[in-house]
This record gives structure tokens, sequence and C-alpha cells, in this order.
């Protein structure tokens, strides 16, 4: 019988593998983790609203799973470092 894991189980797993080989710290983000919306406000040290902001205005892209919104920890790393997740795509205004 097949096994089936959510995207919650598999970060768990990746966690707990990483912390008992002592290459992450248990519970940090990975450079291709996916964040939820209040996971990536705690990251960034900002309020969920600023994250829909950011994906509202184009200046992050969502990763759809289902019914839920995910963002990559590496566009916000992008994000912090030189001020654009997406420079290929220009920013987006809302009326």
């Amino acid at each position: 019988m097949p096994l089936t894991l959510s995207v919650e189980d598999l970060d768990h797993l990746a966690d707990a593998l990483a912390a008992r080989l002592n290459l992450a710290a248990p519970g940090a983000p990975r450079a291709g983790a996916l964040l939820t919306k209040p996971n990536a406000a705690d990251y960034l040290g900002e309020t969920v609203r600023t994250v829909q902001h950011l994906i509202e205005t184009g200046q992050i892209e969502p990763v759809h799973l289902g019914r839920s919104v995910r963002v990559r920890r590496s566009d916000l790393d992008r994000l912090v470092a030189d001020g654009s997740s997406r420079p290929d795509k220009p920013r987006r205004r809302l009326a």
C-alpha cells in the first residue's frame, strides 16, 4: 500500500533528518522550503497582510497546493537581499 504524506509531514521529516545529521537547526526553514503566509510573515518580521500585499503586487510568486497558498523561502531571501524576488517581472500596481 503506497504511503501518502502531506507537505507538513515532509517538512517535519526533513527537519528531523537535518537535525540528526547536524545540517540545520530543527524548525529552521530550508532554502527550498515552502512557507505558509503566517510563517513567511514571521520569517520577514512583518505581518501576514504585508505578505499578502507582496503576493498581490507580484513581488512574491505564490505556490498553490490545492487550496493552500505557500511562498518560497528563496523568494523571501531574494526580496530582502536585492529588493525584488522576480527581477524578470515588473511589479504590478493594484488600482
